[in-house]
């Protein structure tokens, strides 16, 4: 593009990199930091209570805003997890939370169920945006 708005934080100039520009008319708004998949995974031996985790490094020194899209249920549509949400299917349920920190984002699912076996995948993004 030959023309746009491109707005930078203080001391840095318009043709500064992504992460030094409040607002650029030539990408997202919410400028990408990167993006990636993950998996947790509940055997046939977890049961009632149990809780697993997967970890996205980061290493900004700062909280990002990130978005985290999870399967509900194994092999489930990925929905957008927004701080937590209990998902339930009959009696059977599995809760999430996300801890996002200054240099990892924790995704953790606990089972509310005597049977949560399967693997729950995940898709995210690390935004250079602070929250």
């Amino acid at each position: 593009m030959s023309f746009g708005i491109k707005i930078s934080k203080p001391t840095y100039s318009a043709t500064a990199s992504p992460e030094n520009l409040y607002v650029d008319s030539d990408t997202p708004l919410l400028k990408t930091y990167f993006e990636g998949a993950g998996s947790i995974v509940f055997t046939s031996g977890d049961g009632l209570g149990t809780e697993r985790s997967g970890t996205i490094t980061h290493n900004l020194g700062y909280t990002p805003v990130v978005q985290i899209y999870s399967e509900r249920a194994p092999g489930a549509r990925r929905s957008i997890t927004l701080g937590s949400y209990r998902y339930v299917v009959g009696s059977d349920y599995v809760s999430s939370r996300l801890n996002i920190g200054t240099s990892n984002v924790i995704i953790s699912m606990k089972s509310g169920t005597s049977s949560p076996a399967g693997t729950y995948n995940y898709y995210y993004y690390i935004f250079y945006d602070e929250v």
